[in-house]
This record gives C-alpha cells, sequence and structure tokens, in this order.
C-alpha cells in the first residue's frame, strides 16, 4: 500500500468511526496502528473519490460549508437559507447539487438534518479550506443563530455553543471571523466559562486590532467585552485595564457625551465598586447617567441600567433604603421601556427582592423573586444556575422566619436545578448541606404551624 504523509493520518485518529471502516477490512487492526490510519484515510479518499469533490464547484462549495457544520448536524431549511440564498449557485440549483452529494454517499440527511461524518468532515476541511469568503452566508448564518441564542435558555445556549465550536476552530481570521468569536465568547460567559470566553476574545481582538485597527469602535468593544468577562471572573485589576483601553478609544472616537462612552463608564464604575473605590464608581456612574438622559428617550433601557448599577453601589455600601430606592427608578423604567429585556429585567427585581430582605419587607421580597423566576423562565427555562439562585433565595428567606420545611422545599427545587447542570457541583454540595440542616431544625419545631410559600 502507498505510503502517505503523517500530517495527513494525524487528524483522523481522534474523530476516526472505527466501526465503518474496520466492516471493510479482512481482520481487525490493532488500535493506534499506523496502517489502520492509513486504511482509513485511503478507505475515504477512495470510497467518496474525494478529487471529483473538488473538482467540482458547486460540490466543493457545499462541502466546504459542511465542513464547517457541527458534527451533530444542521437542520436543512437553516443550511438553505445560510448557504445558497445570496451566493452565486441559485438556491435550486444548489438544493439539487446537495440531493447528489446525499446520494453519493457525502452528506447524510436524516430527519431533515445534514450531517457529515467526522472523518468525512475533516477530510473536506482539509482538502476545500473552507474561508470566510466562500462560506460567508454560513458563518453570518451561525453569528444571527448565536445571537438568537442569547435571549433563550440555559440548555439552548449550550446548544448554540456546540453549534458554532467546529466552524470557530476552522474558520480563517478576518473580521467576520472575529464576530463570531465575540458571540462564541458571548455564550460561553453565559455558561459562567469565563476562561473559554476570555480566550476567544482575545482571538478577536487581535484580528480586530490587525483588520480594523486599535482606535476602531468594534475592537474598543471587544476591550470592553474582556473587561466585563475579567470583572465577572473576580479579576478586578485586568478587568479596569481593558475597561480604560475602551474607554480611551471611545473618548477619542465618539467624545465624553456619547451614549456609547456611557455604557463604558458603566463598565468601569462596576470594576471600581469591585476595588471598594466607591466614589470614583458614583462619578462615573452619574457622569454616565447625565449623558444618557440628555441623549437617549425617556425609559431607555441603558437608563435603567445606569440607576440599577447605582443602586448596586449603594447596596455594597450597606445603605438599603437609598438602594432601594433607586432600584424602584430602575424597575420602572425598565417596565416602561418598549425594548427591555427579560433578562435585565429579571436582574432588576432579582436585586430589588435582596434589598426588600434586607431592610425586613419579607413580604416584597418574596413578590419580587417570583417576578424574577417568571423573567427567568421565559429566556433560560427551568434548570438554569439563576432559576437555582432564586430558589436557594427564598429558602433562605423561609428559614431566617423559622419556615424549615417551605425552606427545605426550596432548596430541593434548587439541588435538582444543580444536580443537572455538572458544573455547579460545589454548589449542589451546599444546598444538600442546606437541607440537612433546615430538616434538623424542622424536626426540632415540628409543632411549628407552618404556612407554604407557593
Amino acid at each position: 500500500m502507498e505510503s502517505i504523509n503523517k500530517q495527513k493520518l494525524e487528524p483522523l485518529r481522534s474523530d476516526l468511526d472505527l466501526s465503518i471502516i474496520e466492516k471493510h477490512c479482512a481482520k481487525p487492526l490493532e488500535p493506534e496502528n499506523e496502517s489502520r490510519c492509513r486504511f482509513a484515510y485511503n478507505y475515504v479518499m477512495s470510497r467518496f473519490k474525494a478529487s471529483r469533490i473538488s473538482e467540482n464547484k458547486d460540490y466543493a462549495f457545499i462541502m466546504a460549508n459542511m465542513s464547517l457544520a457541527p458534527y451533530s448536524g444542521l437542520k436543512t431549511d437553516l443550511f438553505y437559507d445560510w448557504v445558497f440564498n445570496g451566493s452565486k449557485m441559485c438556491r435550486k440549483r444548489g438544493i439539487a447539487h446537495l440531493n447528489e452529494l446525499i446520494a453519493k454517499g457525502w452528506i447524510q440527511n436524516e430527519n431533515d438534518i445534514l450531517s457529515l461524518h467526522p472523518v468525512v468532515s475533516k477530510t473536506a476541511y482539509r482538502k476545500l479550506k473552507p474561508d470566510c469568503e466562500k462560506c460567508h452566508g454560513m458563518i453570518s448564518g451561525l453569528i444571527a443563530y448565536a445571537n438568537d441564542c442569547k435571549k433563550k435558555t440555559y440548555v439552548e445556549q449550550a446548544d448554540g455553543v456546540k453549534a458554532l465550536e467546529l466552524a470557530c476552530l476552522r474558520i480563517d481570521k478576518t473580521e467576520l471571523a472575529a464576530s463570531l468569536f465575540s458571540e462564541f465568547a458571548f455564550l460561553n460567559n453565559s455558561l459562567a466559562r469565563h476562561d473559554v470566553a476570555i480566550e476567544w476574545l482575545l482571538k478577536a481582538k487581535k484580528i480586530r486590532e490587525v483588520k480594523l485597527g486599535v482606535n476602531n469602535p468594534d475592537t474598543a468593544m471587544t476591550y470592553n467585552s474582556l473587561a466585563e468577562v475579567y470583572h465577572e471572573k473576580g479579576n478586578h485589576a485586568k478587568a479596569l485595564e481593558w475597561g480604560l483601553s475602551a474607554l480611551d478609544v471611545f473618548g477619542r472616537v465618539f467624545g465624553k457625551e456619547h451614549p456609547s462612552t456611557a455604557l463604558i463608564y458603566n463598565t468601569i464604575a462596576l470594576i471600581c465598586a469591585g476595588q471598594r473605590a466607591y466614589s470614583r464608581s458614583f462619578e462615573m456612574l452619574l457622569d454616565a447617567l447625565k449623558i444618557q438622559e440628555k441623549t437617549l428617550s425617556e425609559n431607555h433601557p441603558d437608563i435603567a441600567k445606569t440607576k440599577g448599577n447605582i443602586a448596586s453601589v449603594w447596596f455594597m455600601l450597606g445603605k438599603n433604603d437609598t438602594a432601594l430606592e433607586w432600584y424602584r427608578k430602575s424597575l420602572h423604567d425598565l417596565e416602561n421601556a418598549s425594548d427591555s429585556e427579560y433578562l435585565e429585567i429579571a436582574k432588576a427585581y432579582q436585586n430589588t427582592a435582596i434589598v426588600y430582605d434586607r431592610v425586613g419587607d419579607i413580604q416584597n421580597a418574596i413578590e419580587h423573586s417570583q417576578k424574577a423566576l417568571k423573567n427567568y423562565f421565559e429566556i433560560n427555562g427551568d434548570y438554569h444556575p439563576k432559576v437555582a439562585e432564586i430558589y436557594s433565595f427564598v429558602a433562605a428567606i423561609s428559614e431566617n422566619n423559622g419556615k424549615f420545611k417551605t425552606a427545605a422545599n426550596w432548596y430541593h427545587r434548587a439541588l435538582d436545578v444543580y444536580e443537572k447542570n455538572p458544573d455547579y457541583h460545589a454548589d449542589a454540595l451546599t444546598i444538600r448541606k442546606n437541607i440537612a440542616l433546615a430538616c434538623e431544625l424542622s424536626s426540632e419545631h415540628e409543632q411549628e404551624n407552618e404556612s407554604e410559600i407557593d
């Protein structure tokens, strides 16, 4: 058998489905055997006649795009819309060629889900070298899909990460790719995978600095995104560094009185609060609010967010009454804004509930927690960690008011969520301890007349 370059063999090792290959062998091949990989590669090349694919421009165009699709597959209607609409190949001709490739065995179609076997996918990628020019529609479609996932459930966001991962790993480094990387980073950050988010934001930053320059607003927005992720991770020094870099660009490009600059003020203000530089934090937030009230419409969501951030800083200082006042203002604006997102409203209700609990207004604390839950259900479903966080909060309120059976019930709900999210093992352990304590206290107060909090 003709020898083959080891570089061609290596990519097959991790993705090879041996059951497909071995049934064509006279005898089983030893694991990790060089001849095994050589046979696999030659089998794929001969069985699917890759040279004929690359020689046919229409086939090559379709297969290059398919090599960016997730191994789990892509719905046929999405592939039609993303790849054929707007391309040089008309939709009718494209679908005809796609069906030919399905008939030849290159592309699998099960229940209107198009996919490539991992070995075929990697072979197509190496042979056809997909890029942002020939795969513009596919990449743009994935970006739009990721953006849509931001407003969906935790599970759907995780599915979005899986859908984008292969394309991120394989696409060439262009501005369109930077946008894809940014969306991929956002979804990972939503799933609390901060290190992964930072990795891909840094890749997007590098591309944009080269392609657009360091003084471009899109580059600066990547700096701001890095600041936000580092802040969420708790690395305030690094967050401040990126936030100031973003502010420098926006200040020079748009000026200090621009709404976009006000958004950067918000980011830096929260970072400063995390460093306990509260005076500096208030200064920047009030500057941001002044700019927004001057340049944006009444009840604009950005104004509401700034008011909510002001409330958060007052809460950090222990000024609960003042914090509650600002949270109420923020909620009023969000509830009356036409384009408010469920997530922002949910956060506002949750924060307000925490302050009500702090000032001893239990009824309002529970009422606002339930409103937060309703909004989190709309966007994240029943099993998002944020939902568990509120369950735990209501459980703690119940426990603090001597309603131990009710507390155990809410803790059990939280535990059910955490157990469905492997990344939250430590939280699940804490909840189990809380359940045990609540049950122990409940047994000591068996004669207590409890009323359930629905």
